[in-house]
């Protein structure tokens, strides 16, 4: 049974949109740690264009302070956005898992196969004997 994009969407967003904070701070550090991957190479460019011009070293020391400064903070964001994504993914699947059994309780057990009488009596009384 295929489902639509627009049915995909909406069963993420009923999980997602508790957490809205915190998958906006994903966001956030997703985009922070693009941003950090992209300047890394543009410092040590920086760098390399200064030391082939015979740049002044105080500034060569600066341009590899600041690469060594946006390496560690990339690698600090990095963490971080991978303990906020599996924060999120574990809450929005434990939250579906809870949904999900709850949802099963409400009918009566079967036995595999999908024929004959269910397997459990006690579930028929709490489901009704209609269902039964």
């Amino acid at each position: 049974m295929a489902l639509s994009v627009n049915r995909y969407g909406s069963l993420l967003a009923t999980y997602l949109r508790p957490q809205g904070m915190r998958v906006l701070l994903l966001i956030v550090l997703l985009l922070g740690n693009i941003g950090l991957q992209l300047a890394n190479p543009q410092i040590l460019a920086l760098f390399i264009d200064t030391a082939t011009m015979r740049g002044a070293l105080q500034t060569l020391v600066y341009i590899a302070l600041a690469f060594l400064v946006v390496a560690i903070l990339g690698q600090m964001v990095a963490v971080t956005e991978t303990y906020v994504a599996e924060n999120v993914g574990l809450t929005a699947t434990n939250k579906l898992r809870a949904d999900l059994t709850l949802t099963q309780g409400q009918y009566p057990a079967w036995p595999a196969g999908g024929g004959g009488k269910p397997a459990s009596r006690p579930a028929c009384r709490r489901v009704g004997a209609r269902y039964c």
